[in-house]
Formats: C-alpha cells, sequence, structure tokens
C-alpha cells in the first residue's frame, strides 16, 4: 500500500490518541495490582457485575488495594466524555474481553462509573480519599460534585467531617449534587440528625421528585435509625 499524506496523518492523529488515552485512565508503572492484575481489570469486572459487592473475588480484589487505588479512582472520576478518544479505548479492550464490546466500555463514561464503584466497594478501607472527596465537592463540575457526594456516605466513621459538608451541598445550585448529598445523609443515621433542618427546606423545592426524595430522607433520619451500613445500588447503566 503506498503511504499517502492523508494516511500519515491519520496515523499520527491514532498515535496522540493513544497517548491521550494513556493519560486519561491514569496508566502508570505504580498502578496497585492484586493476583498480577491492575486495579482497572477489577473494576471493570465490578461494573460489568450485577451485584458487584456479593463476589468475594472482586471485594478481596479491590478492599486488599484499599487507600493505593485512591489516586485512581480519583482520577477516574474526573474523567470528561470525550466520544473519538471512548471509540479507541472501546477498540482497545476488546482485547480484554474475548474480541467482544464489554457493554458499559461501550457507554460514554465508563472511567467515571469505575471510580464510582471502585470507591462504593472499597469503602473506609480508602481512608485517604476522605479529604479529597470532601474538596470535590466544591469543583466546578456538576458530575464531579455528584459523585463526591453519593461517595462520601459510605465513610461513617468520618460523620463529624462529611455530615456539615454535605449539609452545605444541600443547596448545590444542581439538583443531582443535592440528591447525592440527601442519598448519603441518609446513611449517617443519628450522626446525620444535624442536617434536619437543611433537608426540611429540601422537602420544599420546585421539583417534585426531589421534595419527594427529601421527605423519605427526612422521614428515615428522624426516627431514630442507627447509621446505614448497606449498599447502594449500583449504576444499571452509565449515561
Amino acid at each position: 500500500m503506498r503511504w499517502t499524506k492523508q494516511h500519515v496523518l491519520a496515523l499520527a492523529g491514532a498515535v496522540v490518541l493513544l497517548l491521550l488515552w494513556g493519560l486519561k485512565l491514569g496508566i502508570h508503572p505504580e498502578e496497585p495490582r492484586y493476583e498480577g492484575k491492575p486495579l482497572r481489570y477489577w473494576v471493570h469486572r465490578a461494573i460489568n457485575s450485577p451485584d458487584p459487592e456479593r463476589d468475594p473475588e472482586i471485594c478481596t480484589a479491590l478492599r486488599a488495594m484499599g487507600s493505593d487505588a485512591t489516586p485512581w479512582l480519583l482520577r477516574w472520576l474526573e474523567v470528561p466524555e470525550t466520544p473519538v478518544l471512548d471509540r479507541v479505548i472501546d477498540g482497545i479492550s476488546r482485547q480484554h474481553f474475548g474480541g467482544r464490546t464489554s457493554p458499559v466500555i461501550a457507554s460514554g463514561n465508563v472511567w467515571n462509573a469505575c471510580g464510582l464503584v471502585g470507591f462504593l466497594i472499597i469503602g473506609e478501607r480508602a481512608t485517604n480519599a476522605v479529604p479529597e472527596l470532601l474538596s470535590r465537592l466544591h469543583d466546578s463540575r456538576t458530575e464531579v460534585r455528584r459523585w463526591a457526594a453519593l461517595i462520601l456516605g459510605r465513610y461513617p466513621s468520618y460523620h463529624e467531617a462529611i455530615v456539615p459538608a454535605l449539609i452545605s451541598a444541600t443547596v448545590d445550585p444542581d439538583l443531582g449534587v443535592v440528591s447525592a448529598a440527601l442519598s448519603a445523609l441518609q446513611r449517617f443515621g443519628t450522626n446525620a440528625h444535624s442536617a434536619l433542618p437543611a433537608i426540611s427546606v429540601v422537602t420544599n423545592h420546585s421539583d417534585r421528585s426531589l421534595r419527594r426524595f427529601a421527605l423519605r430522607v427526612l422521614s428515615r433520619l428522624s426516627t431514630n435509625d442507627p447509621p446505614s451500613h448497606a449498599t447502594p445500588p449500583y449504576p444499571t447503566s452509565v449515561k
């Protein structure tokens, strides 16, 4: 085949995309591993599992990596949706799924899902994540604030620092952030009683669905339930 200028440019573009792919996913020689497999292998398995927290192999692997996984999970949470680059990632990912496309990898924000589910499974074993997640409640990107609020509900032992931050998040201009903050607060049980006035304000919100959710959370926290350690629902799809 004769190489034309267009071919050279296309090849150069592909190389650049691959380099960006490496930066986007946070490839690093020190990425934590379990039984020889990198963190991304285990979180991909998790987001493709119907109930990852009931899979002992996935849970053991991710929790064994604990705090070492935090930098990568945080980075993946912040990956923006980039359709062209995602198609490149999709092609490369086929190598790890027997030549077929993983149903989650086929969607746009797979790496956001990886970060989210990774944190939800690892929970308080990633203790170094709390300050980072708290700071991301003030991020300019709404999706980052949403993920941060939701994940913070998995750290009941740090309620003294987290509950006030989530209370502040209940007045976020984005409804998704407010909903995530409410979802996280209800997991703190009696330790979130200081949030009751803020949640009461949300029950008067202009959005009907948010009002109803706030009423449910208010009712649950008012019954003096202890902190919840139940697993929140995992995303069935990534949008």
